[in-house]
């Protein structure tokens, strides 16, 4: 997984807490974390895993459940997946500053570096377009079982 992609799962953790109302806790922190990093990771990269390849590597999670999951959390954020670079830069300087606060040798693996501008606009541009691809996914068959 990118670096990039725990920003992103972070700002849609805070969309979904600010749009619905809902608090993280020890019965959801979970399932809020797996479908925002599979979001994350399928704006980010064009090579990520689809909701299909998850039960390969997470044996207690179904395709079904991840297909139901996705598509509650993209209903209760209002397909709202676009992020803008105002949006990843806060989060990247709050994270920032944790990091130089836990001085640890084990968090050096995961330095944070700022995006270039390219990288900026092409993850607008593909947050953009996976809300359209998804609204059509969800939103053209209620009874949408995929295997993606």
């Amino acid at each position: 997984m990118e670096k990039e992609i725990p920003i992103m799962a972070l700002i849609y953790i805070e969309r979904l807490m600010s749009k619905t109302g809902t608090l993280i806790n020890h019965w959801n922190w979970r399932w809020i974390a797996l479908i925002t990093l599979i979001e994350a990771s399928k704006i980010w990269d064009d090579d990520t895993l689809e909701n299909k390849h998850f039960p390969r590597v997470m044996g207690d999670v179904t395709l079904k459940e991840i297909n139901e999951l996705e598509k509650v959390f993209l209903e209760l954020i209002g397909y709202d997946l676009y992020i803008k670079g105002s949006e990843y830069a806060k989060y990247y300087f709050i994270l920032k500053t944790l990091q130089k606060d836990i001085d640890s040798p084990e968090f050096h693996w995961c330095q944070i570096r700022p995006i270039p501008v390219e990288k900026m606009n092409y993850l607008q541009n593909n947050s953009h377009k996976a809300e359209e691809a998804l609204k059509d996914i969800y939103c053209s068959n209620p009874y949408f079982t995929a295997t993606m």
